[in-house]
């Protein structure tokens, strides 16, 4: 569902649906140029809303570019070129919960699994290699926590490593990581 819990957000084929929860459309686009095809499934891999509940971003299987569909205009954009390989994994893109970075986690053909933070322009503005499969901003969007128990700054430079125990029963790629603020 979108940020305002009032809109979900459907695949459907090559197409995408906004609907208010009582079932009425409010917005649908179809990709047109931008295929998503792979051998999985003929949808994106993973898409991203951002805080702002106007802008939805879109990672495709293969396609190796970013798009950025604004409801407002309706209009989809290249965001950016990614070089990845056809493997962004389910938790490939989050937006900063201010909206002005972007969280691209893939598989980069030359350098194996990384993660990006893209700007609201597309640049990269932060790369590194990662061994985690999912990570979380913090409420203020100056940190992220991983899967494997690091903490990161908004530049993925690790500030912290939490002490996880070694007989963890649960593989790390079973860990979701998540802020608690304070009430």
């Amino acid at each position: 569902s979108m940020p305002d819990g009032q809109r979900i957000l459907v695949w459907c084929g090559q197409a995408a649906l906004v609907y208010a929860v009582d079932g009425t459309l409010l917005h649908q686009i179809g990709f047109g140029e931008w295929r998503f095809q792979n051998h999985y499934s003929p949808l994106p891999w993973t898409v991203a809303i951002h805080p702002n509940g106007q802008q939805v971003a879109v990672l495709g299987g293969g396609e190796n570019v970013i798009l950025k569909w604004d409801l407002t205009t309706n209009q989809l954009t290249k965001l950016a070129d990614i070089r990845s390989q056809e493997n962004y994994g389910k938790n490939g893109l989050k937006y900063s919960p201010t909206g002005d970075q972007l969280l691209v986690m893939c598989a980069d053909e030359n350098t194996g699994e990384i993660a990006r933070i893209y700007d609201s322009a597309g640049q990269v503005i932060a790369e590194t290699k990662r061994d985690w499969q999912q990570a979380a901003w913090a409420p203020d969007g100056r940190a992220l926590a991983t899967s494997t128990g690091l903490i990161l700054d908004s530049q993925l430079q690790t500030i912290k490593k939490l002490p996880l125990s070694d007989g963890d029963p649960y593989p790390q790629a079973l860990r979701t990581p998540f802020w608690k603020q304070d009430a």
